[in-house]
């Protein structure tokens, strides 16, 4: 009897060693699987894009920025041309102020033309900018935005949440809101890693929130990015253009959404 019982305690041991090993390895298995890494990958970044009303070269490129950003680098980007319909429910102001609140970065995408806003050359032969007319209320959101970022320049630690992005090589002539002038500046598709970097807070060069936002120059071979590359070189040849320079003067703002 002794001998059984002895038997019977040592066979319970076991299980117990065998059901906590196993729990173990499981754990340690989900932590290291593909799955363990989609079920730990961190939520969204919440990105809001503003931008001057410039001209519709312009406008393309930074719809295709917002693409880029929403596509690769986990960001969830507010940005005018996707949300007319709670602007028009809202009002520009009111959208514009609870996107900044809540917003984890906002990007203001630098203007490239010295010219008064108001005014645009006539648009060079490029068919597929069609598409791309400037939302009405542009200027107005882009302007408070500015004026919002200004009235914390008094706090470093709250303008780390503000950035400028020079879309192509900045232009002289062309400089960012005096707003921005303690925040930091990155030129597309330059500076393409660094603005990964800042936008999911990993200060560490090389380190990233996830995979996907490590992109160097290299690596951009992607739909997205090609549209991107595409609408900048496309707003560098409008504006290098002679029509671009020298055209006759039309209306830039056209009426898309009741705001």
């Amino acid at each position: 009897m002794q001998g059984t019982a002895f038997v019977f305690c040592l066979g319970c041991v076991a299980v117990m060693v065998m059901s906590g090993f196993g729990l173990y390895w499981y754990k340690s298995y989900r932590a290291h699987s593909q799955f363990g890494k989609i079920a730990q990958t961190p939520p969204p970044s919440s990105v809001l894009v503003v931008y001057p009303a410039e001209n519709r070269a312009f406008q393309r490129a930074v719809v295709a920025f917002a693409e880029f950003l929403q596509s690769h680098w986990h960001c969830q980007v507010a940005i005018d041309v996707w949300q007319r319909g709670r602007m028009s429910e809202q009002g520009p102001m009111r959208w514009l102020t609870s996107q900044m609140e809540s917003a984890d970065k906002v990007v203001v995408v630098c203007g490239r033309r010295a010219e008064p806003w108001g005014t645009e050359p006539s648009p060079p032969s490029f068919p597929g900018l069609r598409d791309h007319a400037v939302p009405a209320s542009t200027e107005y959101v882009f302007s408070l935005a500015v004026n919002m970022i200004g009235g914390q320049a008094h706090s470093p630690s709250a303008l780390r949440k503000y950035c400028a992005v020079h879309l192509g090589e900045e232009r002289p002539g062309a400089c960012p809101p005096a707003a921005l002038a303690a925040c930091k500046s990155f030129t597309l598709m330059r500076d393409v890693e660094r603005l990964s970097r800042h936008l999911h807070g990993a200060p560490v060069r090389g380190a990233c929130c996830f995979p996907s936002a490590r992109l160097g120059s290299g690596s951009l071979n992607s739909s997205t990015a090609r549209k991107l590359r595409g609408a900048i070189r496309e707003l560098e040849a409008w504006e290098n253009s002679p029509s671009g320079c020298k055209g006759k003067a039309v209306p830039l703002i056209t009426a898309t959404a009741q705001l």
